[in-house]
Formats: structure tokens, C-alpha cells, sequence
């Protein structure tokens, strides 16, 4: 009787194994984060914090801001401090010297 019982269950369980497939823990992160293409650089630089040339502002120019938290109210995300998007700081901040308020994050 407990044969009966034994067999289909260690059958079952042998089936739900073997159609889990086995990937990686790095695939499973390319699949989470939807970064799985193949020229893909890897993760993005976020700004210095210095507001380097290097440090530049993406997306839409918005219009120039005087306050870091108007530019954030307005939607935007970085502060330039040039108008070509370089100079870029996040929006997240106090100051009261933004620049020119972009909708894109700052990437360094």
C-alpha cells in the first residue's frame, strides 16, 4: 500500500524538478533588470557629485532653474550647469545654483 502512495509522489516531484530549468545568478539578473543584450556596457555611471564636464545631464532641456527642489517640482531629474547638459548634478538636492533643469538622469 505504501508503494501505491510512494511511486506517483517520487514521480511528480522527479517531473516538477526537471522542468525547472537551471540559469545563473547572472541571468537572472539580466532578466530582472531587461539588460541582457549582448553589447550592453554594464552598469550605468552615476554622477561624481563634483559637477565635472564629464558629469552630463540626459533627456530634455527643461528651462534654466534657479533652486535645485524647483527643477525637481517642475518634473526634472538633473541640474546642468552649463547649458549643454554638462556641469549635471541630481535634482534631489537644496541649493539654490541648478543651472538648467534636464527631464534625463545626470550620468558621469
Amino acid at each position: 500500500m505504501k508503494l501505491s502512495l510512494t511511486l506517483p509522489f517520487l514521480l511528480a516531484t522527479l517531473t516538477i524538478a526537471t522542468a525547472v530549468p537551471d540559469i545563473s545568478e547572472r541571468e537572472t539578473a539580466c532578466i530582472a533588470t531587461d539588460s541582457c543584450g549582448g553589447d550592453d556596457p554594464g552598469p550605468e555611471k552615476a554622477c561624481s557629485g563634483s559637477r565635472s564636464d564629464t558629469d552630463v545631464c540626459e533627456g530634455k532641456k527643461l528651462q534654466k532653474q534657479h533652486s535645485f527642489h524647483n527643477c525637481s517640482n517642475q518634473g526634472g531629474k538633473c541640474c546642468a550647469l552649463n547649458a549643454d547638459g554638462s556641469g549635471g548634478l541630481p535634482a534631489t538636492g537644496n541649493g539654490e545654483d541648478c543651472g538648467y533643469c534636464y527631464s534625463g538622469k545626470c550620468k558621469g
